[in-house]
């Protein structure tokens, strides 16, 4: 299925993902809100994610209900600089752009137009392979815990696995129930977490 040129966008769906995942493969550094299963799991009635085409790039574009709408992390690497304006230009800079790479940031021309603000929340995580092999002492503390009290066992799970994948939904609907903290942010990951199961096999999801 072809996905649109802007500006018409479409909402995100699994016929887009063979045509996606080829520009997914473009990109160096590959952020975890840009990858296509977190794309689909997170589209919801309340929080509409569109893409588009635009010089050889993908536009993400969220539609939210309840706060501003926002342009995610392009997907591509050509004409950034004039992608990121043309969106910008279009939608007259009443929607902004979040998630940018710090390899985009630094190109000259886009820094000196735009104005930048980290968002501390929303930052990557990427650990060394030296710390992981070489725990600080605290993280030691809190492996060795987990091994002395937990009787644990790895095991990937299909789709066909029911009993499981029940046992799964029963464990995180209890901790959702039991939780003081209801806000948006964990009703949404309450909703991605049930459709992530229902999308198994389409997403190529090992649990």
């Amino acid at each position: 299925m072809n996905i649109p040129i802007f500006p018409n966008f479409e909402r995100i769906n699994l016929e887009f993902k063979n045509v996606y995942l080829k520009y997914l493969k473009k990109l160096d550094i590959i952020p975890c809100n840009s990858l296509f299963f977190t794309l689909i799991i997170y589209d919801n009635d309340d929080e509409e994610i569109k893409i588009c085409q635009l010089n050889d790039n993908l536009i993400i574009l969220v539609y939210n209900k309840n706060s501003p709408h926002y342009f995610g992390p392009i997907i591509g690497n050509n004409k950034i600089e004039k992608t990121v304006l043309q969106c910008l230009e279009y939608f007259k800079r009443k929607i902004n752009f979040k998630y940018f790479p710090n390899k985009i940031l630094n190109l000259k021309y886009l820094h000196n137009s735009i104005s930048v603000q980290p968002d501390r929340d929303n930052y990557d995580y990427v650990y060394k392979l030296s710390e992981l092999i070489n725990f600080k002492k605290k993280h030691r503390q809190n492996l060795n815990n987990f091994l002395k009290n937990y009787n644990y066992n790895y095991k990937t799970i299909g789709s066909n696995d029911i009993s499981n994948i029940n046992k799964i939904i029963i464990f995180f609907e209890n901790w959702y129930e039991n939780s003081s903290n209801k806000d948006e942010t964990a009703r949404l990951e309450y909703y991605a977490f049930h459709k992530k199961l229902n999308y198994i096999n389409q997403l190529d999801i090992i649990i």
